[in-house]
């Protein structure tokens, strides 16, 4: 058993120590430079290395990209923590350094520097070995993809003093979290935990000092005033703080946090009629990593409003990500958390057709469906309802204006608003309003579109052509069966027969000739009006209209 100093210059103790690993060899460091790394990769043993991956860590070059790539390219093992501090390097299960030295050739060759080196001391190794396992498990793995990722993040990315902001944002609510791989860790003792959550001030963030990158880091406080405040402050520190604090918490901390708030602070962050700079920021990551629990809680304070705009188009495919989520042992507490939700909109539905008043009940219905068929249930079902009763009572096929509208009031937003009708149109729901159709698709092609959006809508269209499929082919058949009793019942000419029969021949694609025949041959007397006929004819035109306009889709 020894303990002895380590302290520098000691690059070729290092080399020694690293080398005369035969089974593990694990260390952490924030800073690691491509001159530092020369002391590690003449070992046999393939590395564990947790560092802090961050845009103020890349961009000062303390932490050398190039560095990171070269031992994963050698097949080290690579992960990450933002506030990570600390220096351990372990050989097999016998040999350590507790150090202040990085990974960096100033840090084992030039600096002022001090550590202990210990050598088959079983408590003080297992301890320290314990300790890394814990923060392995807590950080997140660095790969090529997601470095060369985050180098891209950070050359669209304006740093100023500890401020980020995207540069291509012209809001005001432009502060965006430090581009960074993994979240913060503040303890790994659980119990040390439970005593950090009472000695937190809940009044204040401390966020005067940078930590030693340049970043603003600090746990989360105990309740939400002090966040608020610091949305509110006109300090750009304070706000990049809140920002970093709740980007970067992990989801079981960020849970954790949630459920200590009490229920009046956690409706004020989601409340609608409650304003303050950067809620969107807020309610995103209450989505992303709340309990289910809380999920249903917040999606029943964004419904509930129906006199207004929904909340709901805001955040839906935020809600349909986390939905995606959801554990299979978790999706029928979710399912039964919705059922008063769900009834308590078909009443407002309900009351809404009966007293003539218009409000956001059925869209939010429509949406909240597609968010359970995710789950596997069906929205009527689990409400004790049939589809087809609902589809009866409440299904109001907006029209023409009303999709124009829509979309210049919401702008991109209108996607939202059109997907409340996807499961309805997939289903058939509107193949006898195929004007409507038409105007939804037109009014989607004037706005903004992910690819993942333009996947749905092409999918949305060949469904929808496939169920019109069998409509547009009875058409044909009545309309051809129809004009040639037509032909055989009138004194046609011979050049008549034949302008029929090539209209009928092209009934497959296009009705063109079709309604010029049938127009002039009315006017003229030839045969008598039939409005019966001439609604199937402009019923089958308006469906190739229909089609033209979905296969610009495909």
């Amino acid at each position: 058993m020894s303990i002895s100093i380590q302290k520098v210059p000691y690059g070729s103790e290092l080399e020694k120590f690293v080398n005369s690993a035969s089974v593990s060899l694990k260390i952490t460091s924030p800073y690691i430079t491509f001159k530092g790394i020369q002391y590690i990769t003449k070992s046999n043993v393939v590395p564990k290395i947790i560092t802090k991956v961050t845009a103020s860590n890349l961009s000062s070059f303390a932490l050398e990209g190039r560095a990171l790539k070269h031992l994963l390219v050698l097949g080290a093992e690579i992960r990450s923590i933002p506030n990570l501090h600390a220096k351990v390097y372990l050989v097999d299960d016998n040999k350590g350094i507790i150090t202040s030295s990085n990974l960096t050739a100033s840090g084992f060759s030039k600096n002022v520097e001090l550590g202990i080196y210990f050598e088959n001391e079983i408590n003080l190794f297992e301890s320290t070995n314990l300790f890394f396992n814990k923060l392995w498990e807590c950080a997140a793995p660095v790969t090529l993809d997601t470095l060369e990722a985050l180098e891209q993040q950070i050359k669209v990315t304006k740093h100023d003093n500890g401020i980020y902001r995207v540069r291509t944002i012209t809001d005001e609510e432009d502060i965006i979290p430090v581009p960074a791989i993994g979240k913060l860790v503040y303890n790994i003792e659980e119990k040390e935990l439970t005593i950090r959550k009472e000695e937190v001030n809940g009044t204040e963030l401390d966020y005067e000092e940078y930590d030693e990158g340049g970043d603003y880091f600090v746990p989360l406080p105990t309740n939400i005033k002090p966040i608020i405040d610091s949305l509110n402050s006109l300090d750009d520190r304070r706000v990049q703080t809140v920002i970093n604090s709740l980007a970067l918490a992990t989801k079981e901390n960020f849970e954790n946090w949630l459920q200590n708030l009490k229920m009046s602070e956690f409706e004020y962050l989601i409340k609608p009629l409650n304003s303050y700079p950067y809620k969107r920021y807020v309610i995103r990551k209450i989505i992303a990593d709340c309990s289910v629990s809380h999920l249903s809680l917040l999606i029943n304070i964004l419904v509930s409003d129906i006199s207004n705009e929904s909340q709901l188009s805001v955040y839906y495919d935020n809600l349909i990500e986390r939905v995606k989520k959801i554990k299979e042992d978790q999706k029928e507490e979710f399912i039964g958390l919705m059922v008063d939700i769900i009834d308590s909109l078909k009443d407002s539905v309900h009351k809404g057709q009966l007293n003539g008043k218009k409000n956001f009940a059925k869209p939010n219905l429509d949406k909240l469906s597609y968010l359970l068929t995710i789950c596997g249930k069906s929205i009527y079902k689990s409400a004790e309802l049939e589809y087809k009763d609902v589809q009866t009572e409440v299904c109001l096929v907006p029209g023409y204006q009303e999709m124009k509208r829509k979309r210049e009031a919401l702008g991109d937003d209108f996607w939202y608003y059109a997907e409340t009708f996807f499961s309805v149109l997939e289903s058939g729901g509107w193949n006898s309003n195929l004007p409507s159709i038409s105007s939804l698709f037109k009014e989607l092609s004037k706005i903004k579109l992910s690819f993942e959006q333009k996947k749905r809508i092409n999918k949305l269209a060949r469904d929808i052509m496939a169920s019109l499929k069998e409509v547009n082919n009875e058409l044909v058949r009545d309309l051809i069966e129809e004009f040639n009793k037509i032909k055989m019942d009138n004194n046609l000419t011979l050049v008549q027969k034949e302008h029929l029969k090539i209209a009928l021949l092209e009934l497959s694609r296009t009705t063109g000739r079709l309604v010029q025949i049938y127009g002039q041959w009315t006017k003229d007397g030839q045969i008598i009006r039939d409005n019966s006929l001439k609604k199937k004819i402009d019923h089958l035109s308006t469906l190739y209209a229909t089609f033209s306009i979905l296969r610009k889709w495909l």
